[in-house]
């Protein structure tokens, strides 16, 4: 038990933040209704003594904004849309860019040179400033209203951002699944007769899904990166509402995601600069904790060779040891 939490350290301190505030954003939403305290003012004797926004206090653990709502709350709330919506993302590219890897890796080999300068070049194209183009006609708010439902805004983002990453991620995929395939034990199994099917699922799976689960975390972090420029750029999850009147209120999240308060707090910072810093905070620690998990995953697949080394030596030195000291059992008539 100790040698698993000495080897698996980064990977449950990462994880134990990310499920623990989801765990409390789902908690909220299934059995308080999603329900954000609010303080608009403190009042001593019926007489108000101080409005909102309140800063960090034994009262207001993360402040308040300036509406009064608890950040706390608010953080965690929004949670489940920010880092679940990252982590579907994450897991769409993956699927897709893991079937795309594979036929790269087993049928397009020849074309390889085309591919990786085709791919190549989209590390070159800000994908911030390209996803900003292709989303702000979508989730901005016209003055007749919003031109499409809130579940085609959201299916729309989701599909732009799973495609804006696919050409480089099926390409490292694929490069992961072509060093396997060059194995000496897999040109063995083909001489044997076996299938592209079955060395995928009996070979390749097995010596790749340490690499798929780093490059799922590391998606999860480019998601979690471009939702918070975006929300810079005030392009928030589901749309971003707008007011055409004369007072021109500044744009608001239609959920409150991170990214969105980010956008909505930006303003506040010389003023109030606890109110923004808390999203930011809370994009920074999800981001840090992911960091920890790919830290982990990374410690966890380099020492796994030694280990399988080690294990092979001891097995030699007790096989060796049980001959030197076969003894036989004499018995006296």
């Amino acid at each position: 038990m100790k040698t698993f939490f000495v080897r698996n350290f980064y990977i449950l301190l990462g994880s134990s933040f990310i499920v623990g505030i989801l765990l409390a954003s789902c908690i909220n939403g299934i059995f308080f209704d999603g329900e954000i305290k609010q303080t608009q003012a403190i009042y001593i004797d019926a007489y108000p003594v101080d409005a909102a926004p309140f800063k960090t206090s034994q009262s207001f653990w993360l402040g308040t904004d300036t509406n009064g709502r608890h950040l706390l709350h608010v953080i965690i709330e929004g949670a489940k849309y920010t880092i679940g919506l990252s982590l579907f993302i994450a897991g769409i590219r993956m699927f897709f860019s893991f079937v795309l890897g594979t036929i790269y890796a087993f049928y397009l080999q020849k074309y390889q040179r085309v591919l990786s300068a085709l791919s190549n070049a989209f590390q070159y194209i800000p994908v911030v400033l390209l996803a900003y183009f292709l989303l702000r006609p979508v989730l901005n708010q016209a003055f007749e209203g919003f031109q499409y439902s809130f579940a085609t805004r959201v299916w729309y983002e989701i599909i732009l951002l799973t495609l804006l990453a696919l050409p480089t991620v099926s390409l490292v995929i694929g490069n992961e699944i072509s060093i396997i395939l060059k194995k000496e034990f897999i040109q063995s199994a083909r001489t044997l007769g076996a299938s592209s099917f079955f060395i995928l699922r009996k070979h390749v799976i097995v010596h790749v899904y340490r690499r798929l689960l780093i490059i799922f975390t590391q998606q999860v972090i480019q998601v979690l990166l471009i939702l918070a420029h975006l929300g810079l750029f005030e392009l928030y999850q589901g749309g971003t509402k707008i007011d055409y009147s004369i007072m021109q209120a500044a744009p608001i999240t239609t959920t409150y995601e991170w990214s969105g308060l980010i956008g909505d707090y930006f303003d506040l910072f010389i003023v109030y600069p606890w109110i923004p810093l808390v999203p930011i905070c809370a994009f920074t620690l999800t981001i840090l904790s992911l960091n920890l998990i790919v830290k982990g995953l990374e410690k966890n697949m380099n020492s796994e060779p030694a280990t399988q080394t080690k294990r092979l030596k001891q097995k030699e030195i007790k096989k060796v040891a049980l001959k030197e000291f076969n003894f036989k059992v004499v018995t006296r008539d």
